[in-house]
């Protein structure tokens, strides 16, 4: 039993971080690939900062997540800009739709934090 708990537990805590640093990872891959080199460090610098916080992700969960959560999204919504003016047609949208729901994981994430502070008080 315990260790089906640690491992819900390792998983509920770095699986995000991993599947968040796979879309930017690719749209780097991607950027670099167009030669848009400022867009392309960025994005791999984003999914590079995911990955680094499966270092800070057990000592300090709800900053690491919530601070992702906004990089994040703030990413997301940049990405769908360089996509927009690049010309392309349905990759801002899905990247708007990231940013939305990284926006909504990010505020689901905080409640449930609160709720569970303010019910073990």
């Amino acid at each position: 039993m315990k260790d089906s708990n640690a491992r819900k537990h390792y998983l509920k805590t770095r699986l995000p971080l991993i599947i968040g640093a796979i879309p930017f990872l690719l749209a780097g891959l991607d950027a670099l690939g167009q030669g848009d080199i400022f867009f392309g460090v960025a994005n791999l610098l984003m999914a590079a900062i995911n990955l680094a916080a499966l270092i800070f992700v057990e000592k300090l969960p709800v900053m690491t997540n919530l601070v992702l959560f906004l990089l994040n999204a703030v990413m997301a919504f940049i990405i769908a800009y360089q996509y927009k003016i690049a010309g392309k047609i349905g990759l801002p949208y899905a990247w708007v739709f990231a940013g939305i729901f990284y926006i909504g994981a990010g505020i689901v994430f905080y409640r449930n934090m609160t709720a569970k502070k303010n019910s073990s008080v």
